[in-house]
């Protein structure tokens, strides 16, 4: 299913299903030694997250390129790639911030998108920016509960000292980074109410 949604300051649409393993492998087709370097780097990144201690979310949900970069025939299928071993340390806090507030909220939560490199970031016109290129943002949603709540939960966290970035509210998700300074923002289409109830 795709839903409307903006980056900081440019609206794009991304998928919001999360696939399988096998279907995150398969969905392209892929030569032996790619499918393996995938399978490699899942494996490795799966190792990072378990020696952080996160218990919610896995590799293959990290590593999601996203719903357009898997769409046969659109503009933008293939653009996207893992993201660089270098960039894994800045999603550290991010994740395991994420992984907090899923512990507290008691909920599913499901990831949207995360890492974007330069060419699919331009492609799904995402902010010039954004901390998705980064590997430091998620995009993510409850099915129990509304964005704002999340979007809530997350700000009185921050208000709390846990961690130091951004937080977004759109209609159907909210976003998360862990850069050094804190702002809010929100989704053309969000509902000035929501952004207030949330950071007012």
């Amino acid at each position: 299913m795709m839903k409307e949604h903006r980056d900081d300051t440019i609206d794009y649409q991304e998928s919001s299903d999360i696939l399988e393993l096998g279907e995150f492998l398969h969905m392209r087709p892929m030569q032996d030694g790619v499918l393996e370097f995938v399978r490699t780097e899942i494996a490795r990144y799966q190792a990072r997250l378990d020696q952080l201690g996160i218990q919610f979310f896995s590799a293959e949900e990290m590593l999601f390129l996203g719903g357009k970069h898997h769409a046969p025939g659109h503009p933008c299928s293939g653009k996207n790639a893992l993201p660089q071993e270098n960039l894994w340390r800045n999603m550290d806090a991010t994740v395991a911030e994420l992984d907090k507030l899923r512990t507290e909220l008691g909920t599913q939560l499901f990831i949207n998108s995360t890492y974007r490199n330069d060419a699919y970031n331009r492609c799904v016109k995402g902010a010039t920016n954004s901390k998705h290129k980064d590997f430091n943002a998620i995009d993510f949603r409850s099915n129990s509960l509304a964005p704002r709540e999340v979007a809530r939960a997350l700000k009185l966290r921050r208000d709390a000292g846990h961690f130091v970035g951004g937080i977004g509210i759109y209609n159907t998700f909210v976003h998360i980074d862990t850069r050094d300074v804190n702002k809010n923002f929100k989704g053309d289409t969000t509902p000035m109410a929501d952004f207030n109830y949330v950071f007012a």
